[in-house]
Parts: C-alpha cells; sequence; structure tokens
C-alpha cells in the first residue's frame, strides 16, 4: 500500500500473526535466492550511507515471520542461510567506558590491562569502543549496522529526526553551539534536555547492576578465569551518560548521539540471538547459550557443555560447523583467526577471554540455576520444576562398567563392545550435566530464554524493540507455537506467558492486565 486512500479503502481481511506468516512466507520464498540490491553503492548527495543497508534482507524477514509465528525450525534455517552465505560474524567488540571514581576500588589487581599507581586507571585505554558495533559507515556486512533508516543531519537535507532529542540529547542545538556539554550555560542546557523523554528503567538498571564481570588473570604462569561481582554489564555504563551543572545531574542515552541520528533495524547481534531464541525452542538450549557465551564454531565440539545431538544439528540441518562449511567459512566458524564467530555476552561482560571455553566461570548450569531462583522468587507455589537427579544416573553407569570390568564370564571381544557402549552413555550423561544440569529439558529452556530476554534487553536497550522482544518470548512461553518444545512445563501452570509478561511489567504500573494477550495491542479501529 502506497496511499492513504488505499488503507481507507481497504478491505483485505483481519489476520493474526499466524495468518500474515502463512500468507505472506510462500510469496516472499520466492526471492531467497535475489541478491540484496545496490550492493556497494552509495547514497547520492557525496555520503558515506551505504545504499544496500536500507534493505531488509529475505531470508532475515523469512525467519523473523516464522519466529513471530512459532515456527522455529524453519526460522533457524533462514536465519542460516543468511548467516553462513554472507559471513555474518558477533565481532569480538567489547564495550568501553571510564570508570567513576568509586568503581576503581572493585577493579581487582589481577584484571590484565589496568595500570595502577601513577598509571591512568581506565578500561576505555584496551578495550574497544560498543560505537564500532553500531557503526553505519563501515563497508563490511560484519559489523555495525546491517540494515536502517538514515535520517538528514540537517533540514536542508531532508527530514530530520526527533530521536536524540528524546533521549537527551539535541546535535542540532549543540552543533550550532559548540558542540559540547561542557560549554553550555544553565539556559542552554534546557534547550537540548527540555524534550528528554527516554530514560533507563529500574527494571534495565537492575539487569545491568547485577550481572557479573568475567575476566581472564594476568598471571603469566598460571592464568586462571575468575569472577568479578557488582561491576555490572559495560554496555550500561558505555550508553549511560551524565553531566552535571550547579549540581544538577543530566542523563543522556548515547543510542542516537550522533550528527545524524539512524534508526536501526538490525545489526548482526540481532539476528545471532534471534537464531539463539529458535534453537532454544526447537530443543538446542546450549547451541543457543553457546551463542552467548563462545560464538558457534569448530570448537564447539570439545565443549562439556555441548550435547551430541547438538554438535550433530550443527554439521547436518544447520551445517555451520560441517566439513564443507569449515573449508568454505574457515575465517568465521572455525573458531580461529582475527575475524572469527565469537559470544556475545563478552560485548558487555568480559574481556577478550573471560566467557570462553570450558574454564570459564560463566557457565550454562550455573546461569540457569540463577534463572529458575529468580522465577522461583517471583512465583512462589506457582510454578514447580522438574527435577533429574544425573548424578544418580552415571551412578548406575559407572557401577556397570565396574560389573563388566570384573565380568570373568565375557570373552575380550564382548567386554570391549559393552564397555565402548557404556562409556558412549557416560559421556553423553556428562554432557547433559553440562549443559542441563539436574533440571529437564523443558525448565532448562524456559531458563534459557530468560536468559535470551536479559540479553536482548543489554545488547538492544533503547533501540525499540523491547516490548516486541516481550510479547514473542511470553507467546513462546504459552505455546502457539509448533514443535515438540513448544510452551512451558505443566507444572507453571495455565497462560504461563501472559503471567510472566505481566510481572515483567508490573513496575510501569499498567492500566491493563497484561495477562490477558489483547491487551498486548492498540486497537485495530
Amino acid at each position: 500500500m502506497t496511499s492513504l486512500s488505499q488503507i481507507q479503502n481497504n478491505n483485505s481481511p483481519e489476520l493474526d500473526i499466524y495468518g500474515i506468516t502463512n500468507a505472506l512466507a510462500p510469496e516472499l520464498i520466492r526471492f531467497k535466492s535475489a541478491e540484496i540490491p545496490y550492493s556497494g553503492k552509495l547514497l547520492p548527495g557525496g555520503s558515506n550511507e551505504i545504499l544496500s543497508r536500507l534493505c531488509i534482507p529475505v531470508d532475515v524477514i523469512l525467519g523473523d515471520l516464522y519466529l513471530e509465528a512459532g515456527d522455529y525450525a524453519n526460522a533457524a534455517c533462514n536465519y542460516y542461510d543468511f548467516l553462513f552465505k554472507n559471513k555474518i560474524f558477533s565481532r569480538n567488540s567489547i564495550s568501553s567506558f571510564s570508570p567513576k571514581e568509586h568503581l576503581y576500588a572493585n577493579i581487582p589487581r589481577d584484571f590484565g590491562g589496568v595500570t595502577f599507581g601513577s598509571g591512568t586507571r581506565s578500561w576505555s585505554s584496551w578495550i574497544s569502543s560498543l560505537s564500532t558495533v553500531l557503526s553505519p559507515f563501515d563497508a563490511t556486512m560484519d559489523t555495525g549496522i546491517l540494515t536502517y533508516v538514515p535520517m538528514a543531519s540537517t533540514s536542508l537535507m531532508g527530514y530530520t529526526s526527533e530521536l536524540s532529542i528524546l533521549f537527551g540529547y539535541n546535535p542540532y542545538y549543540l552543533n550550532s553551539h559548540g558542540g559540547s556539554f561542557n560549554k553550555l550555560s544553565a539556559e542552554e542546557y534546557d534547550s537540548v534536555f527540555v524534550k528528554k523523554q527516554i530514560v533507563p528503567s529500574d527494571a534495565y538498571n537492575f539487569i545491568a547492576d547485577s550481572t557479573d564481570y568475567y575476566y581472564q588473570t594476568n598471571n603469566p604462569t598460571n592464568p586462571q578465569m575468575s569472577v568479578m561481582k557488582g561491576m555490572g554489564d559495560m554496555r550500561a555504563r558505555s550508553r549511560v551518560g551524565s553531566y552535571s551543572l550547579n549540581n544538577v545531574k543530566y542523563e543522556i542515552l548515547g543510542t542516537y548521539v550522533q550528527e545524524s541520528p539512524y534508526v536501526f533495524l538490525y545489526r548482526p547481534t540481532t539476528i545471532w540471538l534471534h537464531l539463539a531464541e529458535a534453537l532454544n525452542r526447537m530443543g538446542y538450549p546450549d547451541a543457543a547459550f553457546a551463542i552467548l557465551k563462545d560464538g558457534i564454531t569448530d570448537n564447539m565440539k570439545g565443549y562439556s557443555y555441548v550435547r551430541e545431538e547438538t554438535w550433530n544439528l550443527l554439521t547436518t540441518t544447520l551445517p555451520f560447523c560441517s566439513e564443507d562449511g569449515r573449508s568454505e567459512q574457515s575465517t568465521v566458524f572455525s573458531g580461529s583467526g582475527t575475524n572469527h564467530n565469537y559470544g556475545i555476552h563478552r560485548h558487555g561482560c568480559s574481556d577478550n577471554y573471560g566467557t570462553s571455553g570450558d574454564k570459564s566461570l560463566y557457565r550454562m548450569t550455573d546461569e540457569v540455576v540463577k534463572q529458575i531462583v529468580a522465577l522461583k522468587k517471583s512465583f512462589g507455589e506457582e510454578i514447580t520444576f522438574t527435577a533429574v537427579d544425573r548424578v544418580a544416573d552415571s551412578i548406575r553407569i559407572d557401577d556397570e562398567i565396574k560389573n563388566v570390568l570384573n565380568d570373568e564370564s565375557l570373552d575380550e571381544e564382548t567386554k570391549a563392545e559393552k564397555l565402548a557402549e557404556l562409556n558412549a552413555r557416560m559421556n553423553k550423561l556428562l554432557k547433559e550435566k553440562a549443559s542441563l544440569g539436574n533440571y529437564d529439558i523443558r525448565d532448562v529452556i524456559n531458563a534459557v530464554e530468560d536468559i535470551l530476554c536479559d540479553e536482548y534487553a543489554m545488547e538492544f536497550a533503547f533501540e525499540g524493540n523491547r516490548f516486541a522482544d516481550l510479547m514473542r518470548l511470553a507467546r513462546n512461553k504459552n505455546g502457539k507455537g509448533s514443535g515438540e518444545f513448544v510452551g512451558s512445563p505443566a507444572s507453571y501452570g495455565s497462560n504461563f506467558g501472559g503471567r510472566w509478561l505481566a510481572k515483567k511489567l508490573a513496575f510501569k504500573n499498567p492500566v491493563k492486565n497484561l495477562e490477558i494477550e489483547s491487551n498486548w495491542y492498540l486497537p485495530f479501529n
């Protein structure tokens, strides 16, 4: 539709997300093989904006359609097609910030890269800025913004946006008045901040502040992984800045602090986290967690928390790690070299090594337990979890191994076959223990979904996705999609998704009951 009259006179049927997907997906599939238009071309007028980034790739649209409709397998396949074909990887980008004086005491002395004494004590001297992740001017598709809506820097060049003003930063005013907060008078501060409407919520600050920061010690003879409590997620520190004038604190958000504010639609991490959401609901929560922790690479086969069935998925159905995949995309999915896939959680919660590998204290089972404890605290007796004693199972297998070893009636060939089978069972069980802990996989899937929910908040804060993400996750929990692992465990009770969403947004004191799905949407008329 290209005109208001078309909309006013339109007699198209009203469709829900499932009907929309069924109607649009077959039409879009026809264009899957089409290249993104305008490759390598820039917008006219001498600007640096890349024209192809005004287009949303068809595979991404299909992936998001299927994800919204709960068709997780098709969503994952379309995300794979886009990520693999275009070599889109999660970069080794880490948020920087200069800590306040009261935070210096929390920086441990074994934290690599920090100079004490007469040297400068600033993390920004050794880690990359978050702004490199958001840069719209990079010519390659592995960084920055995949798709965005450009806005003019002045009204002489076209339509301007008030987004940055709503976030507490007026680039048009500042550019014409020296360009610095430090040069503004009290009256000019009012001109910059008077229209600010968007500030960090208490819920966002809680997630950011309660997140652990993982790092590798700088002991050269015995480097170990460690964890620093209380520092929180550095993405929040990078985004939220404050300025004081006459003892009044002004806070601004750096999401749209640019001379020309852009509306970000897709970044590489958007696609990777959406893939993680789909993989989790397909029954592969360890693959979802790997996207946060290590990145999907050939190294995953050796990680203790990656189950056999997950490795098989990543070498067959979604062959990021197949032999062909490793040779074709060796610099991206091999896990070696500078430009390979990294875990997304390191963007705000790690140095270069703190979340990676089996030595890291950032572990799937620990993070799942944190979410389960939080759920229990929030819902109390409303929900119960299913315990699976995998330790007892491993003891039973171990007893069977001892019995076979001591069984003198068995010939060596038979004994070897039985031991091989038992060792395979034990290895599978140990992988499940490192991945699922002592919980049923459905409880783990729900917990990993909550981990992803928090990562969405930290990675995409203030980019306009939050309520849509919460609604989709609530629908996931209510089981309106397809597949074996749709919905929440029966022990969570009916309409768990609606109850979960209502608790998530209770701090806003909504006037509508958000447990009712129809209240999640604006009225049609």
